[in-house]
């Protein structure tokens, strides 16, 4: 088993909101997010402009008549060595929301490009399910 670095941090070494740790060479990047008390068709996993996005919504009908509802958003920044259209998702039992990604390998080495160091953007958003 490989040991893990420390988790992402921010100025002082407090924990970077939002920001996932970098994955280790060759290891595909994953993060958790614990969504227990929503059902699988109240999630939604979505990539765009180089996050993944969460989101959950449950609402339960009251015996007095009234609703209450939960929500929530959670945005996690996507390292450079993944790429958006490779994100997949699942649930476990325990009710954690596995987001994995492999890593995008190296093409060519540095300075060599087709693309005239222009790479084209895809701002497309994919769903997992």
């Amino acid at each position: 088993m490989v040991p893990r670095g420390p988790p992402a941090t921010a100025r002082f070494g407090v924990p970077a909101e939002g920001r996932s740790p970098p994955p280790f060479p060759g290891e595909p990047w994953k993060v958790c997010v614990n969504v227990h008390s929503f059902k699988p068709e109240e999630l939604m996993v979505k990539t765009k402009d180089g996050y993944v996005e969460v989101s959950g919504n449950h609402e339960e009908k009251q015996q007095e008549g009234g609703i209450v509802s939960k929500n929530f958003t959670k945005k996690i920044q996507l390292p450079a060595e993944v790429d958006p259209a490779t994100v997949f998702a699942s649930l476990s039992p325990e009710g954690l929301l596995i987001i994995e990604a492999p890593q995008v390998p190296p093409y060519s080495t540095f300075g060599e490009s087709s693309f005239n160091n222009e790479l084209p953007q895809d701002n497309q958003e994919v769903t997992c399910s």
